[in-house]
């Protein structure tokens, strides 16, 4: 039987990493919200300016809790730019190594064909690394998004490991 402590670990980073963003808007929101409270609760005794300068308090407090959790996973366009750039490249070297293999096989030279082969090796090497370097500009980016993708492999393979055993 496979030990849990990794995943637990794993589950504990997560939800730090989900949780220590979302602070500080938190705070704000709960912030406004009870400066909202307490301006409805004095609102009979206390005078209209008063009760405007709270209403105003919690307003600010309500939105700058909104713009920081608007700022929560986006994106930084460069680290977006420089992973389409990489997936680009891995298209082009892909499509190249593809028109390569087709010449090989259309040609009569088996010694060509091979020598093709190998080349082709090399580019899809070349590909497979400029992959993981991609899945690791998405994973400065967003890393909950690549995790989740991960778990949810993982337990695919279990499922698929489970039916053959039980085939």
């Amino acid at each position: 039987m496979r030990s849990d402590p990794p995943i637990k670990r794993s589950r504990w980073k997560v939800a730090y990493r989900w949780t220590s963003p979302r602070f500080v808007p938190t705070l704000l929101v709960l912030l406004g919200a009870g400066t909202a409270l307490l301006s409805v609760s004095l609102s009979p005794q206390s005078p209209p300016a008063l009760s405007a300068l709270l209403q105003v308090l919690a307003t600010v407090f309500d939105v700058l809790g909104g713009i920081g959790f608007a700022r929560i996973g986006k994106a930084d366009p460069s680290h977006a730019r420089s992973a389409v750039r990489r997936l680009y490249t891995v298209g082009v070297s892909l499509v190249v190594a593809s028109d390569s293999l087709k010449e090989a096989l259309e040609s009569a030279d088996q010694r060509q064909a091979i020598q093709r082969g190998y080349v082709l090796v090399s580019q899809i090497e070349t590909a497979h690394e400029h992959l993981l370097n991609a899945i690791q500009d998405w994973e400065d980016v967003h890393p909950e998004a690549l995790s989740e993708v991960r778990r949810g492999r993982r337990m695919a393979e279990e499922v698929r490991e489970g039916i053959t055993r039980n085939d």
